[in-house]
């Protein structure tokens, strides 16, 4: 979570400290090795800094270039400041004519001048170093990054760990600049419990004082300060505390005003678990697929769902006005003609669906339906077709997973609880089977037990996003416009899930006995991630133009 002039420095200090301890204590050299070219010059520069500073008390002499041994990586950002440095270094030389052609196409003498002077600046700086020296150094004053990489500071999220031990909670926490070692809060897990049932779908009057209770209960004093800050955070949890709403806790002590966490700042959940993720495919896809999936259930066993198809309909139509590639899937298949319910767009039918993603054909999975689960099998938990219940069990052997998975029905963002809880405490109505009320998606317990989140993760999706509890349909459609409308704009994932979030956070008013349906929404993976979607161009209305061919 360190930047890279962080990470260095800490790491020459503690040497220096150490070495001071101990003056039986000696290190000749100290060799680092990095895989990019541009953080190996970042780390040089550092070191170089650190070699003339009064405050460590030894001696650095800092080897004046980098040691090529092999299988290092030039990203394709660096790779473009290499080109810009090379065009810069033959300003004045054989290459010159080709910057001035370069330097032509902007718009007006002013702009050509200032360019060409900023060049010659940075060429006037590097004019002592050797070529290839000079090249880098170049590189690094023109140095472009990836989206993702953005402001390292800015970027890398502050990650809290929670855990329980017996009826104890620990928690452990680090940020861009703090470390918290672990703290416990002792004999906390049976009120803990108490709170989180409270704080299922609670009233909206209530929720300010329930949610300051139970971070008095949960959160150790030392901890809070992390989860005040402003940058993205990762809430690290066991299964037994998986269940709680860390969304809705405040994100400050202010008794005037309850803002809660994830409203306030982007935050996303791990889960602590004993395997290891799928490792990732090597090479993106040149262009995104979407897939977007709506009200597969069967309508003559009451599981149709009318607005869902709406929502759909309005996220294949952003996809595809942003130039994406998307799939639209529609209602369940009619009986005999297997036909679906709007004209012109393929039902939602269970084959069709599972081919699709064992296929491995698609980037980002939108499902808009009815979800279930039976308590007395907790593995079959899924999303509602016509033809069955779609498991994560049904998706083994998937040919490549989705990067991301938006699953705005209840069940699939949540854990429930089965026997033998943490606590100790069984729910009540555990051994029935749950459905949700007329017009809303259906609505389940919560606890420890894995669902689709966890499942879905096994087989090598990167992100997850679902509900903890039955939604109406209205606040979910404005849930996924707010959402898709900022990713297609670029946001990282957690920027884009905050302010789905407090688009219905501040409309809650107008929401009624749902006005807590903005804290169901819980994002399961990295806040920061970046989906790396191709755009239309867009014309000047302001309206994205539709590709040729």
């Amino acid at each position: 979570n360190l930047t890279v002039r962080e990470a260095v420095q800490g790491m020459v200090e503690g040497y220096a400290e150490v070495l001071g301890e101990d003056g039986t204590l000696s290190i000749r050299t100290l060799r680092i090795v990095e895989h990019y070219l541009d953080r190996a010059l970042e780390i040089l520069d550092v070191l170089r800094e650190l070699e003339h500073s009064p405050t460590l008390g030894r001696t650095v002499k800092v080897h004046r270039d980098l040691i090529d041994e092999g299988g290092g990586e030039i990203t394709p950002e660096f790779g473009c400041s290499l080109l810009l440095a090379s065009l810069t270094d033959s300003g004045e030389g054989p290459g010159a004519p080709m910057l001035d052609h370069l330097l032509s196409s902007l718009p007006d003498d002013a702009a050509r001048t200032r360019v060409r002077d900023k060049l010659a600046g940075l060429r006037k700086q590097c004019l002592e170093a050797e070529p290839r020296g000079r090249l880098h150094r170049l590189a690094m004053n023109l140095r472009l990054r990836d989206p993702e990489d953005g402001d390292e500071q800015q970027q890398n999220a502050s990650r809290v760990a929670f855990w329980a031990d017996g009826q104890d909670v620990h928690a452990a926490a680090i940020t861009s600049t703090v470390t918290v070692t672990e703290r416990a809060m002792g004999a906390r897990l049976p009120l803990v419990d108490s709170a989180v049932e409270r704080l299922i779908d609670p009233p909206e009057a209530q929720l300010p004082n329930l949610a300051a209770t139970l971070s008095r209960m949960l959160v150790h004093a030392d901890i809070r300060s992390v989860l005040s800050r402003s940058d993205s955070l990762v809430v690290e949890v066991d299964r037994g505390l998986s269940r709680v709403p860390w969304e809705m806790l405040p994100s400050s002590e202010s008794a005037y005003e309850y803002q809660p966490l994830g409203v306030a700042r982007p935050v996303a959940r791990q889960l602590r678990t004993t395997y290891s993720p799928r490792l990732q495919d090597p090479e993106a896809r040149q262009q995104p697929r979407v897939l977007v999936i709506g009200d597969p259930g069967d309508p003559h066993a009451g599981h149709d769902l009318p607005d869902a198809r709406d929502e759909a309909v309005e996220v294949y139509e952003m996809a595809k006005a942003s130039g994406l590639e998307a799939v639209l899937l529609v209602g369940a298949p009619e009986d005999g003609t297997g036909a679906g319910p709007l004209p012109g767009v393929a039902p939602a039918a269970y084959f069709d669906v599972v081919q699709h993603l064992l296929a491995g054909e698609f980037d980002v999975v939108h499902y808009c339906g009815h979800a279930d689960f039976d308590p007395a099998a907790p593995g079959r938990a899924g999303w509602v077709f016509k033809g069955g219940l779609l498991t994560a069990r049904e998706l083994e052997g998937m040919e490549r997973p989705p990067t991301l998975v938006v699953a705005n029905a209840c069940l699939t963002g949540q854990l429930w609880k089965g026997e033998g809880t943490a606590s100790g405490s069984p729910l009540a109505g555990q051994g029935e089977r749950r459905r949700a009320p007329a017009g809303t998606r259906p609505h389940g317990e919560v606890g420890i037990l894995p669902t689709l989140a966890d499942e879905f993760f096994k087989r090598g999706v990167r992100d997850y996003i679902g509900t903890a509890w039955g939604i109406p349909s209205a606040p979910a459609r404005e849930f996924a416009r707010t959402l898709y409308t900022c990713l297609l704009d670029g946001k990282v994932l957690g920027e884009a899930v905050r302010q789905a979030r407090q688009s219905l956070f501040q409309a809650r008013s107008q929401l009624g006995e749902s006005a807590s349906t903005w804290a169901a929404y819980q994002h399961y993976g990295d806040p920061t991630r970046r989906l790396e979607w191709v755009r239309a161009p867009v014309s000047g209305n302001g309206r994205a133009t539709k590709k040729s061919g």
